[in-house]
């Protein structure tokens, strides 16, 4: 099966990815997941391309975050939103929002940022305060989950962003 990842996934390419990813080797199917180790084989067999450098950083948020392992939950959230760099995001820095506030701690953008700057080329290094002046858009000197979602898409569609 032939998927483009860049609109949303319909109920079937979902189950089929479902299946993929519990053939894959070393597979628990106890916690539904697959080692991070696996990533690159998995994301291949699925037809989603990404350089080596990329993908080494997407296994680096599983082992640092996931205890090594990529659980279907999180590659359900990943697939269901790949299609939108915004959602992705948002879904990404969602898992990171340890105090259940709403908005993204220096500590949780430092914990998320690799992944999102992996997946997103026009993304590039920017301090956690360079961030918040540029994402929070309505002066109180904090970034919600909503706000990364649009500074995001507003990165992908100015190319003109220092960003970029």
């Amino acid at each position: 099966m032939i998927i483009d990842y860049s609109k949303p996934l319909t109920a079937v390419q979902v189950e089929y990815l479902k299946k993929i990813f519990r053939q894959v080797s070393g597979y628990n199917s106890a916690g539904d997941c697959i080692p991070a180790k696996e990533l690159h084989a998995y994301l291949e067999t699925c037809g989603y391309y990404r350089t080596p450098a990329e993908v080494n950083v997407i296994v680096q948020y599983f082992e640092d975050h996931f205890g090594g392992v990529q659980p279907w939950k999180e590659a359900l959230s990943c697939w269901t939103n790949c299609h939108s760099n915004s959602k992705l995001a948002a879904s990404r820095v969602a898992v990171f929002d340890t105090s259940g506030d709403g908005f993204i701690s220096v500590d949780e953008f430092g914990k998320v940022w690799p992944l999102l700057s992996a997946n997103n080329p026009r993304l590039k290094e920017i301090s956690f305060e360079e961030f918040v002046m540029q994402a929070d858009t309505n002066g109180d000197g904090k970034v919600s989950i909503e706000e990364c979602a649009v500074w995001i898409d507003r990165i992908n569609s100015n190319s003109d962003s220092k960003l970029a």
